[in-house]
């Protein structure tokens, strides 16, 4: 993977984070696959698999892609979310964990269990 870092400073919304900040789709091998991890209140973690990739993702407007990623990262944190200031408090009490069971129920599954070698008897 490559990888890079967007500065959204000038958006004027700040970045969360979380106990679950890893945006990862598509997994990590596949040409599509990215991941992206908020760094500080106003940089991003970009990681992708091909140029095509992260130009797509670039080319997001950055205010755009704050709101998507503020948004996940809060909607999947499984209890706690951080932020700078209390502006957007209303944003997190309306989303705060609304998807965290996506993430467990991964780990519930027959093939993330063998990864994890619970299967396997490792």
């Amino acid at each position: 993977m490559e990888w890079w870092t967007i500065d959204v400073t000038k958006v004027g919304r700040k970045l969360f984070t979380s106990d679950r900040p890893v945006i990862l789709e598509h997994g990590l091998a596949h040409p599509h696959s990215y991941l992206l991890l908020p760094i500080s209140p106003t940089r991003l973690f970009l990681a992708t698999n091909t140029r095509e990739q992260v130009n797509r993702l670039r080319a997001i407007p950055n205010r755009e892609l704050v709101k998507s990623v503020n948004k996940h990262v809060i909607r999947r944190a499984q209890r706690y979310a951080w932020g700078t200031d209390k502006t957007e408090l209303s944003f997190v009490a309306k989303h705060l964990s609304q998807e965290a069971h996506l993430d467990i129920d991964f780990f519930r599954t027959p093939r993330a269990q063998l990864a994890l070698g619970q299967k396997a008897g490792i």
